[in-house]
Order: C-alpha cells, then structure tokens, then sequence
C-alpha cells in the first residue's frame, strides 16, 4: 500500500494573492488598525497539484518482497517459480529362466535291424554262425568279397525339448533371449567301421540360433551336417560341441512360447535322416576289423550333454504398474497482494515441469493427478495422463512441459527429449493461491505391445523432479484487489517541514516528497463555513504502463487514517484501460464528494480502491508483469465549491 499526500488549503494561495495586493494601493488604509480583515469567498476554487513519479509494478503491487516465490528472469519478467524436492524409485527388471530344456545327459540308440541283407556268405546262413549274445563270427575261412558296399537305413531319431517355466507376473510376452550354453553331441557305435552319407543331419529348430565356428558346419544357422562321410567307429567315438546364443520366440509356431503366464516349449531335435539311405559300410572291413564278428543289431549312439544356460538379455514385453509415492511442493512466499479474499488468480500459462530420467529400454506411460490444497482442503485436481491416454515417457532423460496454452519447446535437445503437453484447465490450479501443490496417484506402466531388451535382476532408477513455472501474465479471470492512500489534504504532518514531508506527493512511502510536486500552504488561515455545504473534486490522468486494466474506487480517511464508513460517499468517474511500457494508455479519473463542512473538515485524504483484471485489449493478453512497468498519476488538480473564510495580510513596511 503506497501513501501520497496533498494538501488541499494550497487553494487558499490564490485568494491570498487576490487580497493580498490591495495594501500596496494606499498607505492610508491601516488593515492593522481594527479593520476586519476577513474575507469570505464563495464559488469555485481550483488549483493544479501535479503529478506524481512513476511508479513501478513491483511496488505497486507489492512484488519484490523478500524471500518471495516470485523472481525476475533474465529479461526482468515477474515469474512465480517454484520447485518440488522430486522423487525416485527402483525397479528390478523380472527375471526370465528356461532352465535346462535338452534334458543332459540323455542317451539316444539307433538300432539298424538286419543290415546284412544281401551280404553273400558263399553259400553260408547267418544262422550257422549265431552267437548267444545275438552276433554273429564268422569263420575265417568263410572271406567275404572286400569291394562289397552295402548300405542301410534307420528311423529318425529325437531329442526332447521341454521348456516349462513360470513367468514373472509383469512379463507378457518374450521374442528373444540371449544366452550362452553348450551342447555337447557324442556318437559312438557298437561295430566299425561305418560311415555317414549326406543325408544324415542333427535337425535343431529354427528358433535355437547357434553361434557360427570354425568347429562345425550349420545348414540355415540349426541343422548340423559335418556326418558326410564321417567314419564311427567302436575304437573312434566323435563328438562336437556347439554353441546356442539365442532363442528366437518370434519363429515358434502357435502353441508355443508365452502361454499363460510360462514358457512353454514342448519341441524335439531330429537326429537322423527320413532318406533310404544313411549309413555304408563294407563287411570285409568290419569283418576284419572286429574278427569276423558281425553283431546281430547295429547301434549307434548319441550322448546329448548340455550346460546350464547363462541369460544374458532377453526381449520382453511388460506390463508394470509401477506406484510412485505422492510428491508435494508447498507454495509460500507470495505476496499478500495476491493472495487476500477475492483474488482470483488467472495464469495466462501456467507451466509444470517434470524432469523425468528413464533408464529402462521401455517407452512407459505415466499417469498422475495435480491437486491444489489450502488449508488441507482439496481446492482443485487434474488428471495428467491416465490409464487409456498415458503420457509416453521415453527412455533416457526428458522434460514434460505441461501448460494451458502450450510451450515452445524442442521435440530433442542434446540426446533430451522434450513433450509439450497442454491441460487448458491447468490455471485452475492455482486460481486460488493454494498452499501446496501435491502430485499424486503417480503411475508407470508399460503397453503390451512394447518390447525392450533388459538384463534380468537389474534394478532401475527412475527420478521424477517437479516444478511450477508461471509467468506473472493473466487470463479473462483475473481479479487482484489492492489500493492507493492519499492523505495530507487538512495539512497533516506538512504542518512543519522539519518532519520529512512538506506536502508534495510521496507516492512510495519513503517520506521523500517525490520530484516536481508543489508543497502545499497549511498556514493560510482558510476555513470553510461551517453552516455551508461543500463539494470537493479531484481530477487526474492515470497513466498506466502495465498490461492490466483496473476499476477505481475511493473511500474517504481521517486524519487518524481510518476509513470514514460513515462519512461522505465518494463517486469516481473512469475507468484505466491497460497499457504498455512503449505505449502508456492515459486515462482521466475524476473523484467528486459533497458534504455538510464538518464532514468536508474531517476528510484528510482518499483510498483509492483498485481492482485489477486483466485487459480487455487482445494484443495485451498475455504479457507479464515486468519491472519496467508501472503507473503514474498526472495532471492532478483539486476543485472546491462552498464558502470559504481567509484573513488578509498586509506588510506593515509599506
């Protein structure tokens, strides 16, 4: 609240200087010499006042106070700052197993039923020859034709694939894991020697992807074929060793794979050939090689061993539903300017910032509400987000921009991403100064759909750190009450100039008359008649370089500097249109009152009520409050109507 002080007996000094002049006339006239003196005067009485300094907006309306909410930015813009402590939270990424689906150490046989068809014995039957452990020795006078190749088949043979694992509940889906084991293949035959021929394959399916070596040969990344023409042997087993890097969920046939809440696989290996012909042999060799005995069952055996497999990453799809713990930031340090009974404050864009670090490879949607509190009463609540529109918050770091009417910011700067998020009822939120500001039900979830690679057990911190920005610039709302005191006009503390105030406007308080302003005359000895009545006007020119119109009313103070409820009603005429520093807009504003002279004698000064709102020129909307701005009242002039006593004076030396 600002106080400048006129005194309105300043009128008196024209009817001084009228009179006054008469005893330079004649001598002979002594006014000192029981000559009534006093002179009464009734009609109109005018007397221009001046103007008062400029008066910035941040003492206007009080916005530079100490330990404030509100700073200036670089540009000397009011902005109403203010920041939230922030929180984090960890989140273990679930953990995915497939434990160990080849079923180590499992034995297979490959029983070739009476691969001797056709063998010429020189007129002998096996029978002869037959052994009760199921062989056959043949003589060693019986020689068998040593360029004799036969050759034989047998049933595709498989190795078993069971994968049933119990999912984390987050998890919904799975299309790759990355993983390093070790499948150990040995082959080994009860005769010998007998080869391979092309046909015969280890068949993996497509979906177990094995590392490329210099070890082995893999057909289409998993069919094994290093068997053409390959020699097993009793003596001679062969064995080889491969390595699985991944399982390939996305070429699993229906059935397969993510199956309520498991991993489940049930699949096979093929280890064979379904051609006629897979493996060749001469009888001469195995004759001479196992003396002359032929056993009556081939078999050849796979020995399968596998080591447990070390998950490195794995492709998934979650579904989290991630609770945050309520954040608060409180609102203090406004002034009382802004915050008394009426004050309806618009935020032309009021911003929350969200400084979000995401760490996760997922793209998560957050939801959250805003609440406004006073008094620990709920005042307003807006929902960000939500479960079927989530805020998408990238991976990495981010800033989310949520505003009334939209911010200018980057889609990317420097590897962060930026969203601009618009809320048109976010000014409600601060409409009534609250005393906090909670974010609340904060919520991160992840779509379905989503994949992201994650290393299982790893933890996850996601900070989120909160912020108001608000620009002090106003919407069609607004509505902020304050008010200007004039007083001084029976004189007041002009009385003496020792006292630091002669009269002159002192508009901002600090007990310096402000430049330019006439001092007002308190010892003239005008009286107004008590038995008349009398009117008093002010007319000035109020000159307003702040992007805010404002409504002027006025109640008349005493010299005590209460307000007079009782006391003549005071009527003002204008109203002060908003404006700008370059383009001040200059309004009149006349005060008129009109009393009995008791009452006149008793007004010492006027409080100028002002409602400021915002304006209603289109192109002001939206400019903030900046220091530069502020008022000035010009061109003050004082009129009074009624009858008023003077005494003259003379000079005794003339």
């Amino acid at each position: 609240m600002s106080t400048f002080m006129k005194s309105m007996k300043c009128a008196s000094v024209l009817v001084v200087m009228g009179v006054g002049a008469v005893s330079c006339i004649d001598e002979a006239y002594d006014l000192s010499n029981g000559i009534d003196t006093t002179v009464t005067i009734e009609g109109n009485i005018s007397a221009p006042i001046g103007s008062t300094a400029f008066m910035q907006v941040g003492d206007f309306l009080s916005l530079d106070g100490e330990n404030s909410a509100l700073v200036k930015d670089e540009n000397g813009n009011y902005v109403l700052e203010i920041e939230g402590s922030g929180t984090s939270y960890e989140y273990t990424l679930p953990d995915v197993k497939v434990g160990n689906f080849l079923n180590s150490g499992e034995r297979m046989e490959f029983n070739i039923d009476a691969p001797y068809d056709g063998i010429d014995l020189d007129g002998h039957s096996l029978s002869e020859f037959e052994l009760p452990e199921g062989g056959y020795h043949i003589p060693a006078d019986i020689v068998l034709f040593p360029d004799e190749i036969h050759s034989f088949t047998s049933e595709m043979q498989e190795i078993a694939i069971e994968i049933d694992e119990e999912l984390p509940e987050e998890v919904t889906g799975i299309r790759n894991i990355n993983l390093d084991m070790d499948i150990t293949i040995e082959f080994s035959m009860n005769m010998g020697p007998i080869a391979t021929t092309d046909d015969f394959l280890v068949d993996f399916p497509d979906y177990l992807v094995f590392a490329e070596s210099s070890d082995y040969t893999m057909l289409e990344g998993n069919i094994l074929t290093d068997f053409s023409g390959r020699t097993f042997d009793t003596s001679a087993p062969y064995s080889v060793t491969l390595k699985l890097i991944s399982i390939d969920f996305s070429k699993m046939s229906p059935g397969q794979g993510v199956v309520n809440g498991k991993i489940a696989i049930s699949d096979h290996v093929l280890v064979g050939s379904e051609t006629e012909t897979v493996f060749s042999f001469n009888p001469y060799e195995i004759q001479s090689a196992n003396s002359g005995y032929l056993p009556a069952v081939v078999c050849l055996t796979a020995n399968i061993t596998a080591s447990d497999p070390i998950i490195k990453d794995a492709e998934i799809s979650i579904s989290p539903d991630i609770a945050v713990d309520d954040q608060e930031f409180e609102i203090s340090g406004i002034p009382e300017t802004l915050t008394g009974n009426g004050t309806v404050l618009d935020i032309y864009n009021p911003q929350i910032e969200l400084d979000i670090v995401n760490p996760s490879p997922f793209n998560l949607g957050l939801s959250a509400d805003l609440v406004a509190f006073k008094d620990n009463e709920e005042l307003h609540r807006i929902s960000i987000g939500g479960a079927e529109n989530p805020i998408s918050i990238e991976p990495g770091n981010g800033h989310l921009f949520i505003s009334a009417r939209g911010a200018s910011v980057p889609d990317v700067l420097d590897g962060t991403f930026y969203k601009d998020i618009v809320i048109e009822d976010l000014t409600d939120l601060i409409k009534n100064i609250p005393d906090k500001i909670a974010v609340m039900n904060i919520r991160m979830t992840a779509p379905e759909d989503q994949y992201g690679t994650i290393i299982p057990n790893d933890t996850y911190n996601f900070t989120i750190g909160y912020g108001l920005s608000a620009p002090l610039a106003f919407g069609p709302e607004m509505k902020v009450e304050t008010s200007i005191v004039t007083d001084g006009l029976q004189g007041g503390s002009s009385d003496s100039p020792e006292d630091g105030n002669s009269g002159n406007t002192d508009i901002d308080g600090d007990g310096i008359p402000d430049e330019g302003q006439p001092v007002g005359d308190s010892g003239s000895g005008m009286e107004i008649d008590p038995s008349s009545n009398a009117s008093v006007e002010i007319s000035m020119i109020f000159s307003n370089a702040i992007p805010l119109d404002m409504t002027v009313t006025a109640v008349p103070i005493d010299v005590d500097g209460n307000e007079m409820t009782d006391g003549p009603q005071i009527t003002v005429e204008g109203f002060v249109k908003g404006g700008s520093v370059q383009q001040p807009a200059d309004s009149p504003i006349v005060l008129r009152t009109s009393a009995v002279a008791d009452d006149i004698d008793r007004i010492d000064g006027f409080s100028l009520k002002l409602t400021v709102s915002a304006p209603q020129d289109a192109s002001l909307q939206g400019i903030p409050l900046n220091e530069s701005q502020g008022i000035q009242l010009k061109d003050i002039k004082l009129y009074l109507n009624g009858k008023i006593s003077t005494t003259l004076s003379y000079n005794s030396e003339l």
